[in-house]
């Protein structure tokens, strides 16, 4: 008697999808992204270069947030990254992956 050969295939994603930001406004609590994206992990980075601090939490961001120097990262479990605020300086940039 033979006996049957599973073979499992998991997909896992090479590449993350990507939002890219840049700060508006200085001192203005911004959307990290405007539309409905629907994930389970946000990883977003504040880019090298930035003049400032930028902060991340919920719509009432404010310097008493998560702060995120220039090339700092954080990793968040959230089920939408619309429900993602930062908070920082004009043209101050940041990454964010997600996992759909």
């Amino acid at each position: 008697m033979s006996i049957p050969r599973i073979t499992a295939i998991l997909e896992i994603p090479t590449i993350f999808p990507e939002i890219k930001k840049t700060i508006a406004q200085s001192s203005t609590a911004e959307q990290l992204i405007v539309t409905s994206t629907p994930c389970r992990h946000v990883t977003i980075q504040a880019n090298k270069n930035n003049a400032g601090t930028v902060y991340v939490g919920p719509a009432a961001v404010s310097t008493d947030s998560f702060a995120l120097e220039a090339g700092n990262s954080i990793t968040i479990c959230i089920s939408n990254a619309n429900l993602i605020y930062v908070y920082g300086t004009a043209a101050d940039k940041v990454v964010a992956l997600y996992t759909p």
